[in-house]
């Protein structure tokens, strides 16, 4: 198999920018998508968005944005195309995407929120997707910290949800969970009001 390379979504053409999108929209519910558009702030900015490539083919889609006061980095979305699941995909874009951001001046350590596989019919698409999920960020060390009752903030014009939190430092396990919920809350959603 080749190499897996991270290119910036500003750097593709159309016709690859389509396939990502259509990635991002396969991989996320409407309700809990943003525009892609709106997920690169171009070089320079704390928002990044890029592809996983196989040569010229997008397989992959990450969006994170830097929280520059905490020095983690948030991953807002993360997804391999349906039909190149099971391939190893997940893992390699991981370590690629993680040197990328690393290269491009994003902390390495990485906190995201994951969907509830309890809160899908069990059987159901939605319900095996979130399962699987959660198993991959656990394969690659993805702590669930223990912060009970985290629901996502609506800020951003989508519905509060109740989610996980994880995160994954490479150097040591997270130890201030609670410091880390509201660095998240304050650098990313603007949320300064909150208790955990």
């Amino acid at each position: 198999m080749g190499q897996l390379r991270i290119r910036p979504l500003h750097k593709l053409s159309d016709d690859q920018f389509d396939v990502v999108q259509d990635i991002f929209e396969q991989a996320y519910p409407d309700w809990l998508r943003l525009s892609i558009d709106e997920l690169d702030g171009g070089k320079g900015s704390d928002r990044i968005a890029v592809a996983g490539m196989f040569g010229e083919e997008p397989v992959g889609f990450a969006a994170v944005r830097v929280l520059p006061r905490s020095g983690w980095t948030f991953l807002r979305y993360f997804a391999i195309a349906g039909d190149r699941r099971r391939e190893g995909l997940g893992r390699r874009m991981w370590t690629e995407l993680t040197e990328y951001l690393a290269v491009n001046v994003a902390p390495r350590r990485l906190l995201w929120e994951a969907q509830l596989p309890e809160r899908a019919a069990p059987g159901s698409p939605q319900h095996e997707a979130r399962s699987t999920a959660l198993a991959f960020y656990e394969s690659i060390g993805g702590e669930v910290l223990p912060v009970h009752d985290y629901v996502m903030p609506t800020t951003l014009g989508l519905p509060a949800e109740p989610m996980l939190l994880m995160a994954l430092d490479p150097t040591s396990p997270v130890k201030d969970p609670n410091g880390l919920v509201k660095a998240l809350l304050s650098e990313h959603y603007g949320v300064e009001r909150y208790e955990v």
